[in-house]
């Protein structure tokens, strides 16, 4: 009987499958931090407006406004609530947050196998955090004139934070190499 051939290997002790899933099951934790961390933000802000929910239905009708090609943009800030606005604004946040959890799971992963790479990883990490904060605020003000800059630094900052603190705990040796 042949052997089976050997797993293929990314210069660590484990195969490749292993680190996908570590940076898949890490991307979904961290994302899920981070879309929950700005989910409460705007739920506190919009409870604080007596407009419970108001914030990702309007994103929702924005949203769904630009994949029709603009159509009823101007309307945006007077739309009544939609729950299903709010589904379809919801899914498309926890999703981006995932890819960008997945993003910085791999550049971490990535550091802890390479020594020397830690400081690189986490400028790059830096880096894709502000592009996010402008691309952010760019898609929300030609959106929603009703979310200030403010606002989203908030929200931006504790998706950091909430991120940050569940990769710290996951890759101390990353932070320790810096």
């Amino acid at each position: 009987m042949a052997a089976a051939p050997p797993a293929a290997f990314t210069g660590s002790a484990l195969p490749v499958n292993h680190h996908l899933r570590r940076v898949l099951a890490e991307g979904a934790a961290s994302g899920v931090a981070g879309a929950l961390a700005v989910a409460l933000w705007f739920l506190l802000r919009d409870l604080l407006e007596g407009r419970p929910f108001h914030t990702p239905s309007a994103l929702g009708h924005g949203l769904t406004a630009l994949l029709k090609g603009g159509q009823g943009l101007a309307a945006l800030p007077d739309a009544p609530y939609a729950a299903s606005m709010m589904y379809v604004y919801t899914v498309v946040h926890v999703l981006f947050f995932i890819g960008a959890g997945a993003a910085c799971s791999f550049l971490l992963n990535y550091a802890r196998r390479n020594p020397g790479y830690e400081l690189y990883a986490v400028l790059l990490l830096a880096t894709l955090g502000m592009w996010s904060t402008f691309l952010s605020m760019m898609l929300v003000g030609v959106v929603l004139s009703a979310v200030t800059i403010v606002d989203i630094l908030i929200a931006h900052l504790l998706a950091a934070l909430a991120m940050g603190a569940y990769f710290w705990r996951r890759h101390p040796e990353v932070i320790a190499g810096l």
